[in-house]
C-alpha cells in the first residue's frame, strides 16, 4: 500500500480526535511510519525496475511500505521545471529521505534540495559527476546527495564493442551514437569525449573513468520532445538521423536517455541501418527489439543497492558516510542469429560470458 502525504495527514487528523493538530505534542508520535519521497524522472524503465526492487529490498530488510515506511511517489514525465515544483511541495513537509529516480529529477533535486537537511538518495543517473551531485565514486558526498550511477564504464563497453565487431585493423572502429537533447545523453557524450581526450587515467576495464582508444564516433543530437507523441516524433528525427550516417559507421549503439530504453528505437535502428545495433539494456536482446547484442547495467541490483543506502539512513547513518556506487554487476547479451546475418563470428570466449537466458539463439 502507498500512502500520500495528504492520507498520512488525515489519518493523523483522525488520531487527534479530528482536529488538524494535537495541541498537546504536535509532532507526530515516534513509532510513525518514516516518510520516503520517490519522484521518477518519467513512468518508464529502468526507473520502474530501480523503483520497484528498490521498494522490495526495503521490505526485505524489514522496512514495508505501509508499516514502518510509508512511501510516496510522484511522475514528473521529465519536465525538470514539474520536477523542481514537486520537489518544493514535498520539501514543505520534509520526509525522512528523498529518492530521486533518474537524471531529470535528480538535476531539480541539486536546484532545490542541495544543503538541506533531507537526506537525498539518486538512482539510475548516467553522469552524477558531471552533473554536479558528487565529487566522485571513491570520496564521500559533498552535502546531503548520495546514490548509485545508471550504465555500464565508458571504457568496459566501448572497448568490448572494438574487440568483438569486425572492421579495418588499419583505423579506428566507427560507431554511430544518435541521442536525444535531454541532460543524461549530453551527460554521457561529455564522458565519451572526455575519455576519447584521455582526460581520465588508467585502463582497468572495470574503472568508471579510464582512457578510450582505437574508436571514432558519428553523433547526432534531436531535440527532445514532452507529450503524448514526444517519443514518436524523436523516433522519426532520430531515423533520418540514422540514414545520413549509416554509410560512415561500422556499428550504432543506443543512447543513454528515453531513446535509448525504448522498443520503437531499437526497431527502427533494425529497420532502417545496415550496421547492427548495440544496445542499452538486456530487453533490446532478450525481448527482440533489434539489437544485436547489450553491455547492461544490473538494474535489479541498482534498487538494491538504493535500498541498502536508505536503511543505513533509518539506522542513524549520516548521509556524508554513505558513498557513492556503480552498479555492481554487468550483463551481457547476445542475438546469434542477428551475428550471423552481419556476418559476425562470435568466439567461444565471449559465449562464456552470457548467461544462457541471455543468449539468443
Amino acid at each position: 500500500m502507498t500512502i500520500t502525504r495528504r492520507g498520512l495527514i488525515l489519518l493523523l487528523a483522525l488520531a487527534c480526535g479530528g482536529q488538524m493538530a494535537c495541541e498537546d505534542d504536535p509532532s507526530p508520535p515516534e513509532d510513525a511510519p518514516r516518510r520516503v519521497a520517490i519522484v521518477d524522472s518519467d513512468d518508464a524503465e529502468p526507473y520502474e525496475t530501480a523503483r520497484r526492487s528498490m521498494v522490495a529490498a526495503l521490505a526485505q530488510a524489514g522496512y514495508v511500505d505501509g508499516g514502518s515506511i510509508a512511501i510516496e511517489r510522484h511522475d514528473i514525465d521529465n519536465d525538470e521545471a514539474r520536477a523542481q515544483a514537486t520537489l518544493r511541495f514535498i520539501a514543505s513537509d520534509p520526509p525522512a529521505v528523498v529518492v530521486v529516480n533518474g537524471t531529470v529529477a535528480a538535476r531539480a533535486a541539486k536546484a532545490t534540495l542541495e544543503g538541506s537537511a533531507i537526506p537525498v538518495v539518486f538512482t539510475s543517473v548516467t553522469d552524477p559527476v558531471g552533473e554536479a551531485l558528487i565529487d566522485d565514486f571513491d570520496v564521500p558526498p559533498p552535502a546531503n546527495i548520495t546514490g548509485v550511477a545508471y550504465g555500464v564504464p565508458i571504457h568496459l563497453r566501448f572497448n568490448t564493442i572494438k574487440r568483438r565487431f569486425p572492421h579495418d585493423p588499419a583505423r579506428a572502429l566507427r560507431i554511430g551514437l544518435v541521442h536525444s537533447s535531454m541532460p543524461q545523453s549530453r551527460g554521457y557524450r561529455r564522458l565519451i569525449e572526455a575519455a576519447l581526450a584521455g582526460a581520465f587515467e588508467g585502463d582497468d576495464d572495470l574503472k568508471t573513468y579510464a582512457r578510450l582508444a582505437g574508436v571514432e564516433f558519428v553523433f547526432r543530437e534531436v531535440p527532445f520532445r514532452l507529450g503524448a507523441d514526444g517519443l514518436e516524433q524523436m523516433v522519426a528525427a532520430a531515423r533520418d538521423q540514422v540514414r545520413a550516417i549509416d554509410g560512415q559507421v561500422d556499428v550504432f549503439v543506443s543512447p543513454s536517455d528515453i531513446l535509448g530504453t525504448s522498443r520503437p528505437y531499437a526497431e527502427m535502428v533494425f529497420a532502417t541501418a545496415t550496421k547492427p545495433l548495440v544496445g542499452l539494456g538486456r530487453e533490446d536482446v532478450v525481448d527482440g527489439w533489434g539489437a544485436l547484442g547489450s553491455i547492461y547495467p544490473s538494474v535489479p541490483d541498482i534498487g538494491e543497492q538504493a535500498a541498502a543506502m536508505l536503511v543505513r539512513l533509518f539506522e542513524g547513518e549520516p548521509i556524508s558516510a554513505i558513498r557513492p556506487e556503480t552498479p555492481r554487476r554487468t550483463g551481457y547479451a547476445l542475438d546469434l542469429g542477428k551475428a550471423r546475418r552481419f556476418g559476425i563470428e562470435v568466439p567461444q570466449e565471449v559465449l562464456d560470458l552470457i548467461r544462457p537466458e541471455d543468449l539468443v539463439r
